[in-house]
């Protein structure tokens, strides 16, 4: 930490009681962290309820997972998937043949999933592509944000 930051920390922090409250928040981050998840889930989910894509489902579960499935599809076959700091086009492993996904994905037709992502950061057996950590908050962390951040 540099010079500036520690000088900036003591101003914020004047007094033992301002200190101690910081901490104690530190010491709760993860419960605090899985509360902003949640209400990010929640409005997303009250969002899409009103006004989705006729032709996906959305699904929410634990803290911050949610995923986008094709309607009257198998929702393991074919889905978008939000979990907590990676974004990802993603079957559930011998429900699609990949190889022929990756063909079909090249139809324009397809072109919103081709787009929703700003860059591909890896892809596995059963994950067409995902993107990691890409948030964008005006800070020096913009498109690359460490765990401890997000």
């Amino acid at each position: 930490m540099n010079e500036e930051l520690i000088i900036r920390a003591m101003d914020l922090f004047d007094s033992p009681d301002k200190w101690n409250s910081f901490c104690e928040l530190m010491n709760r981050n993860g419960e605090i962290q899985n509360r902003w998840w949640k209400k990010l889930q929640t409005e997303v989910y009250q969002r899409e309820k009103r006004n989705g894509n006729p032709d996906w489902d959305i699904t929410i579960w634990n803290h911050w997972d949610m995923k986008w499935s094709i309607r009257n599809e198998n929702p393991q076959s074919l889905m978008i998937h939000f979990y907590g700091d990676a974004f990802r086009l993603f079957s559930n492993a011998g429900y699609l043949d990949m190889s022929k996904v990756g063909e079909l994905l090249k139809d324009p037709k397809f072109s919103i999933l081709q787009t929703c992502f700003d860059r591909i950061d890896g892809s596995d057996f059963q994950t067409i592509g995902w993107e990691y950590r890409n948030f964008y908050f005006d800070t020096v962390y913009d498109g690359r944000f460490p765990d401890a951040r997000t």
